[in-house]
């Protein structure tokens, strides 16, 4: 080969070279995702955002950063200038606001090549091409437990994780304000770990009248309560309408029937039992689908109302302790309502989550032997949670993921009656998540739920 031929060579390399970043910038529109660039029409401000993208920004694939990788909810950042917030996932979606260089998002999953984000209390969806989480930073906090009952906190010291119960609830919330102290402890005198601005998304693990206890990329302490924002809205008054029962005048057994959660919740503190100095927030509005994006609460309802006629077919009476939505019913008064009824056995029906999207089945959960409010109900509350839990994993093919033995629950300890917590599946696991949705796996559920209730009074 001539020398000429070489530099010939070297110079079509170096051309070629030079174009990668203007095709990369070509193949792409001002949110960072795989559209058209804006025609001449698209408006100034879509253009003047189209125009901030870094040319030599390279075409990346969509989901690079894979669900599998990633502990959620994690925190994550906006890599590239002029990244489109949607309200769906879809680069045909409406857009919610554009994200610049840099900028702090609580990812609180992924799937299909978009990430569900959390910004300032906002949820919407961003390409994951534009996301990037760095191990280190990663929230190991898990997701808040689907029954409501979050952190026990000891009034008036420091909240702490409740003992025994294997989870610590979280939700996702963010500073107020410029320039607060995000300290070691509880105490205006404590160290300061560092200063934290507006806007910082950041995990609400407990609290109490003064302090908030967080999670900030995976660093715990505390703030200032007043400097703490989160999603949770004032809930609704109570409907003066009392909840029905059914078959009253039946000769047979009463059930209460708690559909988990409601659509809004009560951050407000209540006891976690009867004379305990523990409190914990008095309901939550729970999870919801990471497929369906159906929340907790309307599963619930939708499969209690279906196991309420399945047990009323069965000549048995049922109390419910909610039929709609729209209700402000703390754990501790929907145990009480249970009482009220004079209730036999007390079903409260949830669905669970996790940070691990691969964990799916059905769990039970009760009151441990030594529970310090009703351990006289141990033995009669495990035999319930054993029979139903069985039955219903025979009748869905579902995993058995065991009984749960727990005392941090509000809704058990305040029970006078044998009572069991039933999480359905996990709304995490996007097959179980859609399989819950469709009618003839609810019935499944229902009649296997049912059939425990008869193995139970037939013992």
């Amino acid at each position: 080969m001539t020398q000429k031929w070489r530099l010939k060579k070297i110079t079509l390399i170096l051309a070629a070279a030079a174009l990668v970043p203007l095709f990369a910038f070509c193949g792409k529109d001002s949110g960072g995702e795989p559209e058209a660039p804006p025609t001449p029409d698209a408006g100034f401000a879509e253009e003047a955002v189209y125009t901030e993208r870094p040319a030599a920004r390279p075409a990346e694939t969509p989901g690079a950063e894979s669900a599998g990788d990633i502990r959620f909810p994690a925190t994550a950042w906006i890599d590239g200038t002029g990244v489109f917030f949607r309200a769906e996932p879809s680069a045909g979606a409406a857009k919610l606001s554009v994200l610049t260089d840099g900028q702090e998002v609580l990812l609180m999953n992924a799937e299909d090549g978009w990430g569900y984000v959390l910004i300032n209390g906002t949820a919407g969806y961003v390409s994951m091409q534009f996301i990037k989480v760095d191990d280190e930073n990663t929230v190991t906090a898990p997701v808040p437990v689907s029954d409501g009952d979050t952190l026990a906190v000891p009034t008036p010291a420091a909240p702490a994780p409740a003992e025994g119960s294997g989870t610590v609830g979280s939700e996702p919330a963010w500073i107020n304000t410029d320039g607060v102290n995000f300290r070691k402890s509880p105490s205006r005198d404590a160290e300061i770990i560092r200063k934290l601005n507006g806007g910082q998304n950041i995990l609400l693990l407990g609290g109490n009248e003064e302090w908030s206890y967080i999670s900030v990329n995976g660093t715990e302490g505390y703030v200032s309560r007043e400097f703490v924002s989160y999603e949770t809205a004032a809930a609704p008054p109570v409907p003066t309408q009392k909840p029905t029962v059914f078959n009253q005048d039946a000769g047979s057994y009463m059930i209460a029937i708690d559909p988990g959660h409601q659509a809004k919740g009560n951050s407000e503190n209540e006891p976690i039992g009867p004379g305990s100095s523990q409190t914990k927030p008095k309901v939550a509005s729970g999870t919801a689908g990471v497929s369906t994006k159906v929340p907790e609460y309307k599963l619930t309802l939708e499969v209690s109302l279906k196991l309420r006629d399945e047990l009323l077919a069965r000549g048995y009476r049922v109390y419910m302790i909610r039929e709609t939505h729209e209700v402000n019913i703390s754990n501790k008064e929907r145990a009480v309502m249970a009482t009220g009824a004079d209730a036999d056995i007390f079903i409260r029906l949830h669905a669970d989550g996790s940070t691990n999207i691969g964990i799916n089945g059905i769990l039970a959960l009760c009151p441990t032997g030594k529970n310090p409010y009703i351990p006289h109900l141990y033995a009669q509350s495990r035999l319930l949670s054993d029979y139903i839990l069985t039955s219903t994993v025979s009748a869905t093919g579902a995993f058995n993921r065991g009984v749960l033995e727990v005392d941090s629950m509000s809704g058990i300890n305040w029970a006078t009656m044998p009572v069991t917590i039933i999480e359905m599946g996990l709304m995490t696991n996007p097959e179980e998540d859609r399989l819950m949705q469709t009618p003839e796996y609810q019935q499944k559920l229902v009649t296997g739920i049912a059939d425990g209730v008869d193995k139970y009074f037939s013992q």
